[in-house]
This record gives C-alpha cells, sequence and structure tokens, in this order.
C-alpha cells in the first residue's frame, strides 16, 4: 500500500482510433464494505468526463448520490403507473422487429404461441407503430389482435397489460410523472418489483433498450446495475445479456454490475456470463468467505487470502484488470 496518487481506469488499454476497449466492472462486497460509498465515488468521478450516468438501483442505495451529482430519481412502485410506453418510442422499423421480440417474450412466457398467433402478433405490431399516437397502447393492440383465430388466447394474454389487466400499471396511461432517461445523471430504483419475475423481465428488457437508443450518439456512458445477479436472473437476459453487453461497448458504454457475495453468481445462469464479461473487478474483502467461493473468478491463491482475510478496520479493496491485480 502507497499513499500516492492511483489512476484508475475501467477500461483495458486500447488502440487509439479503433472501437472502444472493453470497460464492464464488477463490484463485490457484502454490506458495510464500502461497496456502495466507492461505486459513488467512482460515479463522481465519471461526471468529471462529462459521462452520463444511469443507475438502475436497490433499496435507494445510491440515491444520495445520484441527487448530490445533480440527477434524477424515481422508484418504481407496485401499481403506480410508470409512464413508460414501448409503443409510442419503438415506432420505426428497428423499433418494430423490437416490439415483435420483446411481445414475443412477455406474452408468450411457459405457453409458446401457436402459428396463427405468431402471424396475428406480427401484423399487429407493423399496424400500431404506424397508428394514431393516442391509440398506441395495449389496448389498442388488444382490438388489432381480437380476431385471432384461437378462442381468445392471445387477446387475454395481451389485455393483461392494457388497462384494468393485473399487468396493466407498468406500461398503461396515468402517470402524474414521467421518468425520464435522458438527463445525465439518471436512478431508477427497482426494490419494490424485484420479486416479481414477469414484471420485472418486462420493465428492465424494456429499459435496456431505451439506454441502447439513448447512447447512440456515442458519449461516454456509466450503466451501474445494483444486485446484478438477481436483477438479470432471467431467461430474457441469459439468452442476451452477452450481445446486450457486447453492444454497449461498441457505443463507449461501461456497464458497472454490483453484488455482495461471489456465491449469488454462482447460484445463477448469467452469473457466468457476467463473470467472463467484465473487464474490471473491484472486490471488496469478506472474512466470512473461503476460497473456494470465489472459483467463478478464478482468482490466486494470493488474491483469495487477502479476500478472506480480516483487514483490521482498514478500508482495502482487490482491484483486478485483464492485466494485473
Amino acid at each position: 500500500m502507497t499513499s500516492s496518487l492511483y489512476r484508475f481506469n475501467f477500461h483495458d488499454k486500447g488502440e487509439r482510433g479503433a472501437e472502444p476497449s472493453a470497460g464492464h466492472t464488477l463490484v463485490l462486497g457484502r454490506t458495510g464494505s464500502g461497496k456502495t460509498l466507492g461505486t459513488a465515488f467512482l460515479m463522481a468521478q465519471a461526471r468529471r468526463v462529462h459521462a452520463r450516468i444511469l443507475v438502475i438501483d436497490k433499496d435507494r442505495g445510491l440515491e444520495m448520490a445520484v441527487r448530490a451529482l445533480g440527477g434524477s430519481y424515481s422508484a418504481i412502485r407496485i401499481g403506480e403507473a410508470t409512464g413508460f410506453n414501448p409503443f409510442q418510442t419503438e415506432v420505426d422499423e428497428r423499433g418494430a422487429a423490437w416490439l415483435t421480440d420483446w411481445l414475443g417474450d412477455i406474452l408468450a412466457g411457459s405457453r409458446p404461441f401457436e402459428t396463427a398467433q405468431t402471424v396475428s402478433l406480427n401484423a399487429a405490431v407493423r399496424q400500431i407503430v404506424s397508428a394514431d399516437p393516442r391509440l398506441r397502447t395495449f389496448d389498442g393492440l388488444a382490438t388489432l389482435v381480437a380476431s385471432t383465430d384461437d378462442e381468445g388466447d392471445l387477446v387475454g394474454r395481451v389485455r393483461e397489460w392494457g388497462q384494468g389487466g393485473r399487468h396493466g400499471w407498468l406500461f398503461g396511461p396515468g402517470a402524474t410523472s414521467q421518468i425520464s432517461l435522458s438527463e445525465d445523471v439518471v436512478g431508477i430504483d427497482m426494490s419494490e418489483i424485484l420479486d416479481l419475475g414477469t414484471e420485472r423481465s418486462a420493465l428492465l428488457a424494456y429499459l435496456f433498450r431505451r439506454i441502447e437508443r439513448v447512447i447512440e450518439d456515442r458519449r461516454p456512458t456509466l450503466i451501474v446495475i445494483d444486485e446484478a445477479w438477481k436483477m438479470l436472473d432471467d431467461p430474457i437476459f441469459e439468452k442476451r445479456l452477452h450481445d446486450w453487453l457486447v453492444t454497449m461497448r461498441k457505443k463507449n458504454a461501461v456497464v458497472m454490475m454490483l453484488t455482495q457475495t461471489p456465491t449469488h453468481l454462482t447460484r445463477v445462469k448469467v452469473g457466468q456470463i457476467i463473470a467472463e464479461s467484465v473487464v474490471t473487478q473491484l472486490l471488496y474483502p469478506n472474512p466470512r468467505a473461503n476460497p473456494e467461493d470465489y472459483r467463478i473468478l478464478r482468482l490466486n491463491e494470493k488474491e483469495a487470502e487477502f479476500l478472506c482475510t480480516p483487514t483490521g478496520g482498514l478500508r482495502l479493496a482487490l482491484l483486478r484488470s485483464a492485466r494485473s491485480s
């Protein structure tokens, strides 16, 4: 340890003029380790280079940091309208293609579509993206698929997301204020719906799509996902997380994924994807852990010993990159 200046960089070393080098980062630390404070500090430092910051939060852990940086912060509340409406934002050809896939994921669930349902849904999406803006809703979609020859199955699934349906609050009308992703610093707390698999999956998929659109300007962007192992523990992300992380890198964005223990990563299928996709790891010691817990991160003996040893009250962390630790 020294008291000299340390020049932290999320990214692996790249080449001038080439595509942005990888910078995705894993932050691992139990409660009280300094994980949240350290993340807030790195967020503040990122603002020095005018980076955009988007936070997907849990338990409002980074709310004070977001507000201190002049950002907006909102919380998703079960039953309260969010103001989000994919049918209003995804209206070009690319958007229609994304809507078709997204609707297929959230409507099919464990009951795959029949051919007639797929054909009907695809046609309805093409119609709704060019419809009057007032009709671009799940209720409007329900009207378009109502004639599907499936004994009302498809329209019934769609109506669950429309006004009065059990998921209707999530993408329906009635929000007193809309959550914006266009500001420089934005935080969204997902705590209330973290255990609601269907709603969480649908909303996160849409948020990530909105983020993809926002960062097309290739402005440096830091995306912070708290409790990433649980946020992303879903068949939708299991299929697409790796490609999404590649897309983020190419658009000059760093995804910073936080979690408490390495065992969280080993419990879920996306854990291996996360471990393999990050080039930077910021690991806080956990004396309650043992070296075997860190197998998924492929630590060497010295690194594992450091993380499993009490620090005597010192605020220490292990910083690993592709080249050194």
